[in-house]
């Protein structure tokens, strides 16, 4: 997504030197091309976590639910109720821990939850039946994460003892595929395996459990026969594919740009030392330009010296240490680079692109910690139809 005379207006106009332009049709597009892909009959979970990872919960959650999205994920019951406030309605799975003390509210809030301790349960029960409702829950199980959830043993146990509580009403059972995009598919076979006869069992035992989910985007998109009742997106839906092993038959558009400016610009004389430790040193005469951000931002500090940037359509190196409020780039002799200059660290310009991915790999992690790391001091410009629709300045609590 190349930035057009309206965005740099307004960009202008607020003299950001850093910030997100999340593009919701791209999201939007994402969803739709995902839910497409599903089996018949398969609802799909839009994961809207950790802040839409980094893109905005509310912008993120509506433009998946106008992508066709059926359900939204959330790791924590406070994610599930500032969904509610923001006025969006759609059912909404908290799928991490929660606490007994949080049942109250997350019952008031209509969300449905993952359970797999008997405390949790009895709160649940509890504040559903003060409230006269039916709460919906999913028993979480551990079929090789190694996380939160119950081992497989314990399931038909724990199940008989929700089924005491009439005000619960256990909807499904849930699992997490932690190699499904895995060249070698064989241990998430087995949990499928594992899985699927668990369902089974508890089917034939009289409970209903309409809605079971186990896949993740991976698993969404390499193993269609683990779609079952519901599918669990994340990473999918802004853009990436999690692993060179995943399938590519749905195309996925990269949906943030994330981009600051030249702060300060000059020219040194090679071997001239750059940033803490003087680890980088330039290897000829060459400029160096200052960008203001660092990781206190979140551009993470494994960056250093390995990191890759576009200016004025060109791929340039960050030289040296990344700091915490400002990192320097290497872009080259004459390089006709100017204070002020919109610098790209990730999407496009021009024809070059720089994805998440990309910079992941250079950087010994994952394009989730890239995007969840942003944090509120990066302002959010959201686009959609090519056109500026929202500005999201959290660091100072304003929504414009």
């Amino acid at each position: 997504m190349v930035m057009g005379n309206e965005k740099s207006d307004l960009i202008e106009a607020n003299h950001f030197n850093f910030f997100a332009e999340v593009n919701l049709d791209a999201i939007e597009g994402n969803t739709t091309r995902i839910k497409k892909h599903l089996s018949k009959g398969s609802k799909l979970l839009a994961v809207v976590k950790d802040d839409g990872y980094g893109h905005g919960l509310l912008e993120a959650s509506r433009a998946v639910l106008l992508g066709g999205a059926d359900y939204l994920g959330v790791v924590a019951a406070f994610e599930g109720i500032c969904l509610r406030q923001g006025g969006i309605s759609a059912p909404t799975i908290v799928m991490g821990n929660s606490e007994p003390h949080e049942a109250g509210k997350a019952v008031a809030a209509g969300l449905e939850l993952a359970v797999f301790s008997k405390d949790i349960a009895e709160a649940l029960q509890g504040a559903a039946s003060a409230m006269d409702k039916q709460v919906g829950v999913y028993i979480k199980v551990d079929t090789g994460m190694g996380r939160l959830g119950i081992l497989p043993q314990e399931v038909v146990e724990y199940a008989g003892f929700l089924s005491n509580f009439k005000h619960l009403d256990v909807l499904g059972l849930m699992t997490h595929l932690p190699v499904a995009d895995a060249e070698d598919l064989t241990v998430t076979e087995k949990q499928l395996s594992i899985f699927q006869e668990l369902v089974k069992t508890l089917r034939e035992a009289g409970f209903r459990l309409p809605c079971n989910h186990c896949a993740n985007t991976a698993a969404t998109l390499n193993m269609p026969h683990s779609h079952m009742d519901m599918v669990r997106v994340g990473l999918g839906l802004y853009g990436y594919y999690t692993s060179p092993s995943v399938k590519r038959d749905v195309a996925l558009a990269p949906a943030m740009n994330l981009r600051t400016r030249v702060i300060h610009l000059k020219h040194l004389p090679k071997d001239t030392p750059i940033s803490y430790g003087q680890t980088y040193r330039t290897k000829r005469d060459t400029d160096v330009a200052v960008i203001p951000v660092g990781y206190n931002h979140g551009y993470i500090r494994s960056l250093s010296n390995v990191g890759i940037a576009l200016v004025g359509g060109r791929r340039v190196a960050v030289a040296g240490v990344v700091c915490m409020d400002m990192t320097m780039l290497d872009v080259g002799p004459d390089s006709g680079v100017e204070v002020g200059d919109i610098v790209t660290l990730i999407g496009g310009d021009g024809e070059e692109f720089v994805g998440a991915d990309e910079l992941a790999r250079s950087a010994g992690t994952i394009p989730y910690e890239l995007f969840t790391a942003l944090n509120g001091k990066v302002p959010r410009l959201y686009l959609q139809g090519g056109q500026v629709v929202g500005i999201q300045t959290a660091s100072w609590g304003l929504r414009e």
